[in-house]
């Protein structure tokens, strides 16, 4: 799907070889460069299926490394699906975020649902710099909130001093 601002798409990958941990990643993130472009000021969002037909020599869980945590020049992986069609068993992740490809994400694993597979899901943890952003914004919020009733009550008091003064200089 592209839009004029953000491009966004599913890379359906299956190895026809053996491959690694490292060539599956490199194998899709080149193939998304080969079709897309993306920059610094029009980003690539996608996520990917990677179907084994055999299984890997690597646990499916290691893929969750390939999944970003924040933007990438070259585009940024935010979910993974990994199939072992031998073994009946799928590895699903998803980066902290949820963005507009997470319904995506979660339709995609319907198919291995109905076929009754094994299917482990996790969501990559926030990384801690965006954590502590998150909570500066949350102690700003709360201080705000105490200077508005500081700013509320400094009114009042203000408000109270002028009808002081007029009362006691109207007679």
């Amino acid at each position: 799907m592209k839009t004029p601002n953000m491009h966004r798409g599913v890379v359906d990958y299956m190895p026809l070889a053996e491959v690694s941990l490292i060539g599956a990643e490199r194998s899709v993130r080149q193939g998304v460069l080969r079709v897309f472009r993306p920059s610094w000021w029009r980003g690539f969002a996608y996520g990917a299926v990677i179907q084994f037909s055999h299984s890997p020599a690597f646990p499916l869980r290691d893929l969750l490394a390939c999944v970003d945590s924040f933007n990438r020049n070259d585009g940024v992986l935010q979910w993974i699906v990994a199939v072992d069609h031998q073994a009946k068993t799928a590895f699903a992740a998803h980066m902290w975020m949820q963005g507009s490809l997470h319904n995506l994400f979660v339709e995609s694993l319907n198919p291995l649902i109905r076929l009754h597979y094994s299917i482990e899901k996790i969501y990559k943890d926030q990384p801690a710099f965006f954590r502590r952003i998150g909570r500066l914004f949350v102690s700003l919020g709360k201080t705000a909130a105490r200077l508005r009733a500081m700013q509320a009550a400094l009114g009042a008091l203000i408000l109270l001093y002028l009808v002081w003064r007029y009362v006691r200089t109207a007679f």
